[in-house]
């Protein structure tokens, strides 16, 4: 997710970042394409830390909880008797966790990214091209290896390997990198399918008649003999 919606439009959370730090420690230029949000969990709004108005509003409340913190003003509303929340979003978490966020937990990861300068940026458009293009000839390249006999177990190897790679570089470069997916995914599983529909070497043409072959059924049980004797056989039928 973009940290900022639009170039020209300043979102809520740099306003207040540009508000805290000065807006001289917050960058001026508007991010939209090539920086990301980094997310920290998978639930930032801890129950610890949520109150509604009524609780805030009591007399009982200590309000020494609030003393020294960042405050965030939000609605968490629900939809009709079925208790459905209202204008939640998927996250990167939401496959492993379930965990939907609302404007105000988007808002808070924001305020942090600014604050501490940790976007997720996108890698320039000329790099990726240039990896996705080198990448992939010396994947199609390196088939020529000598060792590369088992070339499917290879290419499994590869489809396995890469996409990891990718993603522990991603995280620790804090980089993301749209376009090397298919040279980390794509281009194995294409190289699979394309060794799949190669020829197979045949120890056996069977030649026949077909009259003969409906008249003394004799196929079935020559393949099957053939079969259990681990003999690769093949018939025009």
């Amino acid at each position: 997710m973009p940290v900022d919606l639009s170039e020209t439009t300043l979102s809520g959370p740099k306003v207040a970042a540009q508000f805290v730090m000065g807006v001289d420690k917050i960058k001026q230029s508007t991010t939209h394409s090539s920086e990301y949000l980094r997310f920290y969990s998978d639930d930032p709004a801890k129950a610890e830390n949520v109150w509604s108005y009524k609780e805030l509003l009591k007399d009982s409340f200590p309000t020494q909880r609030l003393k020294d913190k960042w405050v965030f003003i939000g609605v968490d509303q629900t939809i009709g008797f079925t208790g459905t929340k209202k204008d939640t979003f998927k996250t990167v978490y939401s496959r492993l966790s379930g965990n939907r966020w609302n404007g105000v937990d988007f808002h808070v990861t924001a305020f942090e990214n600014f604050l501490s300068d940790q976007y997720v940026r996108r890698v320039s458009f000329l790099q990726e091209i240039f990896w996705l293009i080198g990448g992939s000839l010396l994947l199609v390249l390196s088939l020529l290896l000598p060792f590369v006999r088992q070339r499917i177990f290879y290419m499994i190897f590869l489809a396995v390997a890469l996409p990891s790679i990718a993603v522990i570089w991603s995280s620790l470069a804090s980089v993301t990198t749209p376009f090397l997916t298919i040279l980390a995914i794509q281009t194995p599983v294409m190289a699979l399918i394309l060794m799949r529909d190669q020829p197979i070497v045949y120890d056996v043409f069977i030649s026949y008649s077909f009259s003969d072959a409906l008249e003394y059924r004799f196929l079935e049980p020559l393949t099957t003999a053939f079969n259990d004797q681990g003999i690769r056989w093949w018939l025009d039928e």
